[in-house]
């Protein structure tokens, strides 16, 4: 029997940050998080760097200017599938502190706030794997497998 070759999602987050204040959107009509605070970003698209994924999702949902120069890696997220997923993903994260434009909601039906939190009063409602990455974040740990328990 031939085995299958592994598949997993990419998926590219941005963290940024004004003043020891990260941006956050609070998810709406998405069927992943609905009501929980994340940090913008998405899945690459084929063909695509990642970078490039982080540039793409800031424009497409805060309507930022973003360049590769403005993006610093901040970790990498190994998440097992769990009760929000069932697929398995990689989650790259940058973080930057300089971008072009005013930020703005660009997708109100997927998001219904956008809000800078304190670094060190995080909301409650935030998804684990966004709640990891600025964790990461904190403690310059550049690596985490999440959920793989």
């Amino acid at each position: 029997m031939k085995k299958e070759p592994f598949k997993c999602r990419v998926a590219a987050c941005l963290i940024l940050l004004q003043e020891n204040q990260v941006l956050l959107m609070r998810r709406k009509n998405t069927g992943f998080g609905d009501g929980l605070y994340g940090l913008p970003g998405g899945n690459v698209d084929g063909n695509e760097p990642i970078t490039q994924a982080v540039i793409r999702e800031a424009h497409e949902e805060l309507g930022i200017q973003l360049y590769s120069t403005d993006l610093i890696f901040a970790s990498c997220l190994h998440v097992a599938p769990y009760f929000r997923t069932k697929d398995e993903a990689l989650l790259f994260c940058f973080k930057a502190t300089t971008y072009q434009g005013i930020i703005e909601n660009l997708e109100p039906e997927k998001c219904d706030e956008l809000r800078f939190f304190p670094l060190t009063a995080l909301p409650e409602n935030l998804l684990e794997g966004s709640k990891q990455a600025l964790l990461n974040l904190l403690s310059n740990e550049s690596f985490t497998e999440l959920h793989w328990h």
